[in-house]
């Protein structure tokens, strides 16, 4: 009997201890769960802080993004007019060394239609029914307003009035006949008019006339300018009177006032003479 009440002991002992134990290990087990957790809370809100600063940085980014390439932007075309080095002013003679004689230039004029901006050859912008004339004496300048900032890298445009405007009649505006720069319906819209003097040529008063136009086939006179530039808002070109001048044996050809073949050979001339400053 006295054997009984020992084991009976021991075995209220053992539970005893495996209860303790496993209080111990219970608790021990809570300690570790509540580090881990507070740890992963920490590591949550550490993360979270550094990412609400990138997440506001991004929408910041987007934000100001958006605002700024729908943002209206203005290209401005500064039309400069030149003798050689020398910026050409109206009725200064000029030396040329190919007639080793002085030229002068009393008018200068001429249309600037269908602007094109181009990105790697593609069209990215175009300019809707602007047809704009270039006057030494009033206006060298032409402003483009787009709807969003524009990446660019070659300027097209045209010397002279395209034919559809040309078969509408008379217009207003720069096309207005009061620029002198029409002639009848027939014939059209003169596209580039250049008027000066030089003893070389035999003429009344040594004056040449260079009054370039025609719409129809075979006189053609419109041209197609491509000039590669950079993305900038003021585009500087310069046209090189002088260097349409030396094209040209003024003592012999001084005075082409119609469409005919000779216009369309000029026309391919004065094509050459627009660059990039």
């Amino acid at each position: 009997m006295g054997f009984c009440v020992f084991n009976k002991l021991n075995i209220i002992n053992l539970k005893n201890n495996y209860f303790k134990s496993y209080l111990v290990k219970s608790k021990s087990s809570k300690h570790l769960l509540n580090i881990f957790r507070n740890n992963l809370n920490r590591l949550i809100q550490t993360f979270a802080k550094k990412y609400l600063v990138l997440v506001l940085l991004l929408f910041i980014y987007v934000i100001f993004s958006a605002f700024y390439l729908s943002k209206p932007k203005t290209i401005i075309l500064f039309f400069i007019p030149c003798f050689g080095k020398e910026k050409l002013v109206i009725d200064k003679n000029y030396y040329s060394e190919i007639i080793s004689d002085s030229i002068s230039i009393q008018s200068l004029r001429f249309y600037v239609s269908g602007i094109y901006l181009l990105k790697n050859g593609k069209s990215i912008y175009q300019t809707k029914n602007q047809c704009n004339l270039i006057d030494i004496s009033k206006k060298l300048r032409i402003e483009i307003n787009t709807k969003s900032e524009l990446d660019f890298d070659c300027i097209q445009f045209n010397i002279g009035v395209d034919s559809s405007k040309q078969v509408s009649g008379v217009m207003g505006g720069d096309l207005d006949p009061m620029n002198g720069m029409y002639w009848t319906w027939q014939s059209g819209y003169i596209n580039f008019k250049l008027e000066g003097k030089s003893n070389i040529c035999n003429t009344r008063n040594n004056i040449f006339q260079f009054h370039i136009g025609g719409y129809q086939s075979p006189n053609n006179t419109i041209q197609k300018i491509m000039l590669p530039v950079k993305n900038e808002t003021n585009i500087i070109i310069r046209f090189d009177i002088k260097n349409f001048l030396s094209q040209i044996d003024l003592k012999n050809v001084n005075e082409v006032v119609s469409p005919s073949y000779k216009s369309v050979q000029i026309s391919k001339q004065y094509a050459n003479i627009f660059s990039i400053e």
